[in-house]
């Protein structure tokens, strides 16, 4: 499988990269997202993109998936930034995702 899910993120402490998200198999149901997830760090997903898996942004809105876009690698100051807009920008942003709460 190519496809994966992103649910959730937590940034760094200065907020302009990620730390880590939580991947997923795509939803045929519900339970079966919940059971499939996984803590991906951000150089494991800088990897996986690397070797063409594809990472697509969803949240639940009153019970239902919503797919909010494909994660890109994009380049800006020489360095490697996750975007879901390909904006040209140094700062990651998958848009409006849970935050992860549990402290790693």
């Amino acid at each position: 499988m190519d496809e994966l899910i992103i649910t959730a993120v937590q940034f760094n402490s200065a907020g302009d990269r990620l730390a880590y998200v939580f991947v997923g198999i795509p939803p045929e149901n519900a339970d079966r997202t919940v059971d499939g997830m996984r803590l991906y760090t951000r150089e494991q997903l800088i990897r996986a993109l690397g070797k063409g898996k594809r990472f697509i942004i969803a949240n639940r809105q009153r019970g239902k998936w919503q797919f909010n876009g494909e994660v890109h690698l994009i380049e800006a100051n020489g360095e490697p930034y996750l975007r879901v807009d390909q904006a040209c920008i140094p700062v990651d942003d998958l848009g409006n995702l849970a935050k992860i709460r549990a402290s790693i």
